[in-house]
């Protein structure tokens, strides 16, 4: 049994949801090379505690039938099995371009594919600033029955406003420094398979609302905890945390995908 999935989502053209380009599609300058994912694949085995022979890697490609980027982009895709040990392309193939619709199905195919006990969400633009012990948060989110979901920080970590950090909030770990967040984020985290599975992949829905594609359903499901009981008994029924101690600099960097080639 390895260790963990590391499980990557990706597309080669994005169809803008806001903003005065709406309905436009951005194409992926790297795309349809495979160039900016070995990047982040790189960065992270260099980066982190885990031999890459010990974890299952699963790329969700959201993939739209017949476009010639997205063609060659599959079969790109495909090529990685002889690059990575223990490797899976999941295609989500749809003829709808709309994202809002085909990103959170190509999502929840994703994490369907895994089979260990937890899996790191790692969209294809991200990188770490430095060196991390991911085997410890690995370790604490399967032992913990209170903790469900980890997130690194791209902010410094007392940033209220964009990483929805509690000060001062309770930490249900002994072993590693966590800070309750009263919301859910795709940026990378750790999270308990069954727990997206059998729990909060029930609730993600097409929605435009707070922001849309996974993150909006599911932080409109955790306000609903949180609006009935407070936070304090939704935080302990989601488990959902930040890595690190107040303070604390960014772990990770956006690369911007719509922007780096």
């Amino acid at each position: 049994m390895k260790k963990t999935t590391l499980c990557i989502t990706t597309h080669c053209v994005k169809t803008e949801r806001s903003g005065p380009y709406t309905g436009m599609n951005n194409i992926v300058p790297s795309t349809p090379s495979t160039k900016m994912i070995e990047k982040v694949v790189e960065d992270f085995f260099m980066k982190t505690s885990l031999d890459i022979n010990d974890v299952n890697i699963h790329i969700g490609f959201d993939k739209r039938v017949g476009r010639p980027i997205d063609e060659s982009y599959h079969q790109n895709l495909a090529n990685l099995s002889s690059r990575y040990p223990n490797y899976r392309l999941i295609l989500n193939e749809s003829n709808i371009d709309d994202p809002i619709v085909t990103a959170p199905n190509n999502f929840i195919k994703l994490i369907n594919s895994v089979e260990t006990d937890t899996y790191i969400l790692w969209e294809h633009d991200w990188v770490l600033n430095r060196g991390l012990d991911i085997e410890t948060i690995i370790n604490e989110v399967n032992s913990n029955s209170l903790v469900n979901y980890v997130r690194l920080n791209q902010f410094d970590n007392n940033n209220v406003r964009y990483d929805n950090l509690i000060e001062g909030g309770n930490n249900p770990s002994v072993n590693i420094p966590l800070i309750p967040t009263f919301r859910w984020s795709n940026n990378p985290y750790i999270c308990k398979t069954s727990i997206f599975k059998n729990w909060w992949s029930t609730f993600v829905y097409p929605t435009s609302n707070e922001g849309g594609f996974v993150e909006g359903p599911l932080n409109e499901f955790y306000a609903f905890y949180i609006d009935r009981m407070g936070f304090s008994e939704a935080s302990k029924r989601f488990g959902c945390y930040v890595y690190g101690n107040w303070g604390d600099s960014p772990l990770i960097s956006h690369l911007n995908g719509n922007n780096w080639n």
